[in-house]
């Protein structure tokens, strides 16, 4: 739904500037703020909560802790996908739009 036909030569400058960057580039350096920042927060406590909490998945207090650990990695896996990256690039492209194109200042506030 991003990538349209409608917004595909949608620039995030202004009309007469030139991208900084190519959009490889520019989705790496997205991809690896968002994940970044996320998996400091999240990279080790996701696995655990799974592997000591009873979550909805597959966890059962009969289950062998090598497998409980198991399916708390792949769980953690699943959430950290491309669907979760996607999230950040859709979140950037709004904040970037919004600071360049539009010229307003990113600040929390407007989250």
């Amino acid at each position: 739904a991003v990538v349209s036909t409608q917004s595909t030569g949608m620039k995030l400058g202004k009309e007469n500037e030139e991208p900084e960057y190519n959009d490889a580039s520019w989705f790496s350096m997205l991809f690896a703020c968002g994940v970044g920042v996320g998996l400091i927060f999240w990279g080790v406590a996701e696995p655990i909560l799974h592997y000591i909490g009873l979550n909805r998945y597959k966890a059962d207090k009969y289950m062998p802790d090598n497998e409980l650990a198991q399916h708390a990695i792949n769980l953690t896996f699943f959430h950290w996908g491309i669907h979760g990256w996607i999230v950040y690039v859709v979140v950037g492209l709004i904040l970037g739009f919004i600071s360049f194109r539009k010229g307003l200042q990113a600040h929390l506030v407007m989250l």
